[in-house]
C-alpha cells in the first residue's frame, strides 16, 4: 500500500526526503508536513523544473536539482510525451498499448548526474536518521535502486516509495514484481 510522508504508515518524523523524478511535485505539501529537515527534489524536464522552482524557493529546506539521474554524469536524452507522467530517459514501449494516443513530442538533451554523485553531499548513513526515497522515474526504477545499492547509499533509506508498472512500460524496464523481489533480496 503506497504511503505519503504524512501517512499513518510513517509514524516518526522524517529527516530527509529524496524525490527522484519529482515532476510538478504535487506531494510537496506532504513532504513539508513530514517535518523533514532536508527535501531534495530532482527533475530532468526543464519546463516542469522551472514551474517548481518558485515553490521550492519558498522553503529553505527544499532543494531543487534540475537534472536527470543516470548511471553516469554528463548528458542524457529525455523523451517528452503528450502524457507528462510518461516522460522518461527510456522510450515508452508497453505504455503505448495502454494509451494508444500516446505520442512522443520531443527528445531533449538534458544534464545528467550519476546516482552516487547526486546523493554524496547528503552523506546519509544507515541507522542515522529516518530517510525516505521516492522514485518516480518511469522505466528506471530498478536501475535507480541497483545504482544506489552499488554506491552503498540504498541502506540509508528506511522508507522507499516507487511507482512502477506491473508490466514493463518503457524500454529496458522491469515489472513491479521483479523490482520488489530484488528489494527483498537486498533485505
Amino acid at each position: 500500500m503506497p504511503s505519503t510522508p504524512n501517512s499513518p504508515l510513517l509514524t516518526t518524523p522524517l529527516d530527509t526526503i529524496v524525490h527522484l523524478g519529482a515532476g510538478p511535485c504535487t506531494e510537496l505539501d506532504d513532504h513539508l508536513a513530514s517535518g523533514a529537515s532536508t527535501i531534495w527534489l530532482v527533475e530532468a524536464d526543464p519546463r516542469v523544473g522551472n514551474a517548481l522552482t518558485a515553490r521550492a524557493r519558498a522553503h529553505e529546506q527544499v532543494y531543487l536539482h534540475p537534472l536527470a539521474v543516470a548511471n553516469a554524469s554528463g548528458e542524457a536524452t529525455l523523451h517528452r510525451y503528450n502524457l507528462p507522467e510518461a516522460n522518461s530517459l527510456s522510450p515508452a514501449t508497453g505504455l503505448q498499448s495502454l494509451f494508444p494516443g500516446l505520442r512522443l513530442l520531443e527528445q531533449l538533451t538534458v544534464p545528467a548526474v550519476a546516482y552516487a554523485e547526486l546523493l554524496q553531499p547528503l552523506n546519509l548513513q544507515p541507522d542515522a536518521g529516518d530517510h525516505l526515497l521516492v522514485i518516480e522515474l518511469p522505466g528506471q526504477e530498478l536501475q535507480a535502486l541497483q545504482a544506489l545499492q552499488q554506491a552503498g547509499q540504498l541502506p540509508a533509506f528506511k522508507h522507499i516509495l516507487f511507482h512502477c508498472g506491473r508490466e514493463p512500460l518503457h524500454a529496458d524496464s522491469a515489472p513491479a514484481e521483479t523490482v520488489l523481489r530484488w528489494l527483498k533480496e537486498q533485505g
